[in-house]
């Protein structure tokens, strides 16, 4: 009788699992869904789909195990805030805000500091020029590289952009739209390139056709980090550079900063030589 009693109640737990998709996959299909909900690019959005279904197995894994896994010292520090940011962000969108509370005591390895390539302003605008013998296709990729660099927009905000009465918005991450300001003499070119305002190719062709251009340790990211370390350098005022990255916090802005070695060196010496 009590065999049949728990055979029972299992009976009804998966009938109530299967009814109203209380499964972990199904949770894991609502929270991208989400994501994809608030404009995040769908590389974003995969890899979280692939850590939470994969790498984390929260279909089957227990809280703790999943938490021993994200601190696993096999895994670097980069990674381990990959995981940690997507396991957080998917207990937040279920409630589960006493899982959230335990993941403030892992101890997560720390980022070393190191000099990413950043290109300057001179150094992007030769690169960027049009040459006599350049084809049309490379003509059209350097005004869009320069588009980039010079609003620092996200490559996937690249095809939401809108002109209204001059001025021109983007509709970023956060299902949030924005304005952005621009150079009219770059933009004006830019239009009669793509007069439509985008791009026709794949995010992964734009990648390679910028990789041929600038070279191979650039990306479209490393345009977006040069403009923010530029302006910083030039004195612009932070909260500048934040609203035009889209960036919630002034924090994530400093972030973005990477001075080169060379001229850290250099404002090093100006003020310790005084």
């Amino acid at each position: 009788m009590f065999c049949f009693f728990i055979f029972l109640i299992l009976k009804i737990v998966s009938f109530l699992k299967s009814k109203f998709k209380l499964t972990g996959e199904n949770m894991i299909e609502k929270y991208c869904a989400f994501l994809e909900k608030r404009n995040l690019s769908k590389k974003y959005v995969d890899s979280s789909r692939r850590i939470l279904s994969k790498k984390l197995d929260v279909e089957n894994n227990s809280h703790r195990k999943i938490m021993k896994i994200i601190v696993d010292d096999s895994n670097g520090a980069h990674y381990q805030r990959m995981l940690l940011a997507s396991y957080k962000g998917f207990l937040k969108f279920h409630k589960k805000y006493k899982k959230v509370e335990d993941l403030l005591f892992l101890k997560i390895k720390k980022i070393d500091i190191v000099y990413r390539p950043v290109l300057k302003n001179k150094r992007l605008l030769k690169l960027t020029q049009f040459e006599e013998n350049d084809s049309e296709r490379i003509k059209k990729t350097k005004i869009l590289i320069r588009f980039l660099y010079q609003t620092g927009i996200r490559i996937g905000e690249l095809n939401t952009l809108i002109l209204v009465n001059k001025k021109l918005y983007v509709h970023g991450k956060g299902n949030k739209n924005r304005q952005i300001l621009y150079l009219e003499e770059t933009f004006n070119t830019f239009r009669n390139y793509y007069p439509d305002l985008r791009y026709p190719m794949s995010l992964k062709t734009l990648r390679i056709e910028i990789k041929k251009i600038l070279g191979k340790e650039f990306s479209p990211h490393s345009l977006r980090r040069s403009f923010a370390t530029h302006m910083m350098q030039s004195g612009a005022d932070p909260k500048t550079i934040m609203l035009q990255l889209g960036h919630s916090s002034i924090n994530t802005t400093f972030q973005y900063v990477n001075s080169s070695e060379s001229y850290n060196r250099k404002i090093y010496l100006k003020h310790l030589n005084k």
